[in-house]
């Protein structure tokens, strides 16, 4: 199943990252972020989420020197910013 993917199957660094099946998982704060990314010549990519806030977001980069996981956490950052200023709950905005 794809919960059973997204399970930590083999542990590195006393639980600072992890790989699932197909998925990594790694503790960005106080949250756990489960993803997968992607890279060739020029491109990179990496899709993440945060599956107890309910958000996620993929990067697509064609320049060198960004990470994708720089990105992920910015974006991240800024969601949580902008729900805790207006006392928003992610759940309103799930379909």
């Amino acid at each position: 199943t794809l919960r059973e993917m997204q399970r930590p199957h083999s542990v590195i660094n006393g639980w600072n990252s992890a790989v699932g099946v197909g998925f990594f998982m790694r503790k960005f704060g106080e949250r756990t972020i489960i993803e997968h990314g992607g890279s060739c010549p020029g491109y990179q990519t990496q899709a993440s989420i945060d599956p107890k806030q309910g958000i996620g977001g993929v990067a697509l980069i064609n320049a060198g020197g960004v990470r994708p996981s720089d990105v992920i956490n910015k974006m991240f950052d800024v969601l949580n910013y902008f729900f805790q200023i207006y006392h928003l709950h992610l759940d309103i905005y799930l379909y």
